[in-house]
């Protein structure tokens, strides 16, 4: 069909840690140039990533008369729980079935997700939790830290 297997130019990198990932990008963004390139490449993290600094957790299909006692009990052997927010209907002040729970740590939130996430069903629930991520928004929680490398447009051509 007329692709080539050329590369591209792009790539992405994983890093285990956030910090890691920031000094790559100190280290190497309009800096280093790749064989046959001409011009340095440009690194960034990948879109969505920049946001992600809290280990904040969104929780569903809770039971309805689970309160934030007892998920902070459900999710405390995974690490230090620093914030429990079951979010309640206004209409009759019942908990909805959803929550979102944070971590001191990336580390235990990751943990807590591989360990509970559609797998534990508590009594009063028809489905296991879900348990991942919260929406990213300026402010949110994040997994491990991606880069982006890629060469300046003038690269492109080449």
């Amino acid at each position: 069909h007329g692709r080539s297997l050329a590369a591209a130019g792009c790539s992405f990198v994983l890093f285990a840690q956030r910090a890691a990932a920031d000094a790559a990008i100190r280290a190497l963004n309009n800096v280093h140039s790749m064989p046959g390139w001409r011009c340095p490449m440009q690194l960034s993290l990948a879109k969505g990533e920049e946001e992600r600094t809290e280990a904040k957790l969104f929780v569903g299909n809770l039971p309805k008369d689970l309160g934030e006692e007892g998920l902070r009990q459900v999710f405390t052997p995974f690490g230090e729980v620093t914030e429990v927010f079951v979010m309640m209907d206004k209409a009759t002040g019942l908990p909805r079935g959803c929550a979102f729970v944070k971590f001191g740590l990336m580390s235990e939130a990751k943990r807590a997700i591989e360990s509970l996430g559609g797998k534990l069903m508590l009594p009063g629930s028809n489905e296991p939790m879900v348990v991942r991520f919260a929406d990213n928004k300026p402010s949110a929680a994040a997994a491990a830290s991606t880069a982006v490398a890629a060469p300046a447009a003038a690269n492109s051509a080449i």
